[in-house]
C-alpha cells in the first residue's frame, strides 16, 4: 500500500491511499484515534469509481506526518511480533 501526500498543513495531513487494503487501514485509523496527540483521524472513501480514498490526520501537537509514521511503525511492530508468535506456536505443536 502506498500513500501520497495530497495536502499538508501545520496540524493536518491528507494522504491519498494507492491500492487500499482495509485490513491495514482500519487498525491504523483506530490506533491513530487512541494516540493523545491526535485530534481527528478519518478514512474517507468517497465514490468508488470517481474518488481515490484518503486518510486525514489532524493533530493537537507534533507534526501530523511524524505521528502517522510513528503510529504506523508501532502497528507494524505489533503485527510483526504477532506473526513471530503464531509461527512459533505452529512449531511447538509438531
Amino acid at each position: 500500500m502506498e500513500l501520497r501526500v495530497i495536502e499538508k498543513e501545520k496540524k493536518a495531513l491528507t494522504v491519498e491511499v494507492v491500492s487500499p487494503d482495509d485490513t491495514v487501514i482500519y487498525p491504523l485509523i483506530s490506533h491513530l484515534l487512541k494516540d493523545k496527540r491526535v485530534a481527528d483521524a478519518r478514512y474517507i472513501v468517497g465514490h468508488p469509481f470517481l474518488d481515490k480514498p484518503t486518510i486525514l490526520v489532524r493533530v493537537k501537537k507534533d507534526k501530523p506526518e511524524d505521528v502517522l509514521r510513528e503510529v504506523a511503525a508501532g502497528l507494524a511492530a505489533q503485527y510483526g511480533d504477532l506473526k513471530k508468535q503464531v509461527a512459533g506456536a505452529g512449531k511447538k505443536g509438531k
